[in-house]
């Protein structure tokens, strides 16, 4: 008996009531500096503002939201689950095969459909049902969840309305890996068809292997790691990994600056998860560049020890009357309100442009001086941006908010555009997807999802092919601040 879940009924009316009442707050951004947790995005410099017009109310669906405790299904669910697995319908020959590479397992997925009269997903998040009171405020660490939530279910009255038939199961993971360990022992879990979530990198961790184990196609909406799993082509990041964000900006500067600008990095010394991106980003460098061995320059300075005497040395790594492209790798804010400072002065002599992070945006470097940005043609990689002049993110913002109240933000679009995707995905193609992504790339309302394999080391199965890591979005949206906001430039 699992007797710690407690995502019931009383958490799923709040999740319709609390959001009527606008109680939801700010964007939250994930970390990209472990992946476990988020960070809060400032506020935005121009706020969505629903349409008017009427608009129709969302059908009631009804959920599985999880029980105090979970047990098998009775035995009326299992004749159903063995009447509808025998209803399996194949357009292609599709197997699974287990090979050997190394000292590992292999899955592999054969390119065919294989489709169902009925499909299972289950949404793992972190809404911490546990922390709920009846007065009290919403935890802020459910905020994402609970966001996302709501985008996905719109996703599901649209599907169901397109004929995808399927069945949904929302757990509160908590945070906590005892309580998914033991949902990974649930029937739930071994009927899916599709897991979306959890968040944290130790979850996910959790759930990925199972998913390789037991051939379920796993989506992490948030996690951007490429170091979650490994060999298991049933794990589907909807995040770039750090290193494809620098592989398409660095596309975008080779593109627009050509190959005369001087380009360095600029970082603080001494803090091993600031090193692995410096690295992430020289071999970012080496793929588009394919030369194997052509490094960017790097420039470490630790902004702790400044004093009159030993200021940051600009003519060590910009040339004058050039193009200079300065890469600042860092989340620090004192660090990179210094280095933009002490670079100001050299804007228009060395044409700088600094590339950053998406953590820029975050309300941690909300009192760094925004001219800054503006002076500097700062560019930084990010997952999402919603375009406000789109008709149909207007027309999303008008039905949420005739839905809730209140205008959608970041996670709502999110979890619209992922469920939807994977949705219609699984109804097309069937419960082994993912070996038609790189085929079928989408435009959503928050980002475009253009998957790919990510291979790795060796061949498997009979006919040798290459091993697959992972499937990864490789879209990138490429933001410039300019007018004092952030325009998307791809």
């Amino acid at each position: 008996m699992l007797n710690y879940i407690k995502f019931s009924l009383s958490l799923a009316l709040l999740i319709f009531l609390s959001s009527a009442c606008g109680i939801l707050g700010s964007i939250e951004k994930p970390d990209y500096g472990n992946g476990d947790e988020p960070t809060t995005k400032r506020a935005e410099w121009e706020k969505p503002m629903p349409e008017e017009g009427t608009v129709e109310k969302v059908d009631t669906i009804n959920w599985n939201t999880g029980n105090d405790s979970i047990t098998d299904k009775d035995n009326s669910e299992e004749k159903e689950d063995e009447t509808k697995e025998k209803e399996v319908e194949k357009e292609a020959v599709t197997t699974i095969q287990m090979d050997t590479t190394g000292a590992e397992e292999v899955a592999i997925i054969q390119e065919g459909k294989m489709l169902k009269n009925h499909y299972t997903v289950v949404i793992m998040l972190p809404f911490l049902g546990n922390q709920f009171t009846s007065f009290g405020p919403i935890p802020e660490k459910s905020k994402r969840a609970l966001e996302f939530y709501e985008g996905a279910k719109m996703a599901i009255t649209d599907l169901q309305s397109r004929g995808v038939p399927m069945t949904i199961y929302v757990f509160d993971t908590q945070y906590d890996e005892n309580v998914v360990k033991g949902l990974l022992n649930s029937s739930s879990l071994f009927s899916a068809d599709l897991i979306i979530g959890p968040v944290n990198k130790k979850n996910c961790q959790l759930v990925a292997e199972f998913s390789r184990r037991n051939g379920k196609v796993m989506v992490s909406p948030y996690n951007y790691l490429s170091t979650i799993t490994e060999q298991n082509p049933y794990y589907v990041q909807a995040n770039p990994s750090t290193q494809t964000q620098f592989v398409r900006l660095l596309e975008y500067v080779k593109a627009n600056y050509g190959t005369t600008s001087v380009a360095t990095i600029l970082y603080p010394p001494g803090k091993k998860a600031t090193q692995q991106r410096v690295q992430e980003i020289q071999f970012a460098s080496n793929i588009v560049n394919q030369s194997g061995g052509m490094n960017l320059r790097e420039y470490p300075f630790d902004v702790t020890s400044v004093t009159a005497d030993s200021p940051l040395r600009t003519h060590e790594f910009m040339v004058a009357g050039q193009k200079n492209v300065i890469i600042i790798p860092s989340r620090d804010p004192a660090f990179v309100a210094y280095v933009m400072r002490v670079l100001s002065p050299y804007r228009d002599s060395h044409r700088i442009t600094v590339i950053g992070l998406p953590q820029w945006e975050d309300k941690a470097f909300e009192k760094l001086d925004y001219n800054y940005y503006e002076n500097m043609g700062l560019l930084i990689g990010s997952e999402a941006y919603i375009d406000q002049n789109n008709p149909q993110v207007a027309n999303f913002v008008s039905r949420y908010a005739g839905e809730y109240g209140t205008s959608p933000t970041e996670n709502v679009f999110k979890g619209y555009d992922m469920m939807l995707y994977f949705g219609q995905m699984l109804g097309e193609y069937g419960i082994y997807f993912p070996s038609f992504l790189s085929k079928n790339t989408g435009n959503g309302l928050h980002t475009s999802f253009n998957f790919q394999p990510v291979y790795g080391v060796g061949t498997a199965g009979t006919e040798g092919r290459p091993v697959i890591k992972r499937f990864e979005n490789k879209h990138i949206n490429i933001l410039e601040f300019s007018d004092y906001r952030f325009r998307r430039v791809n």
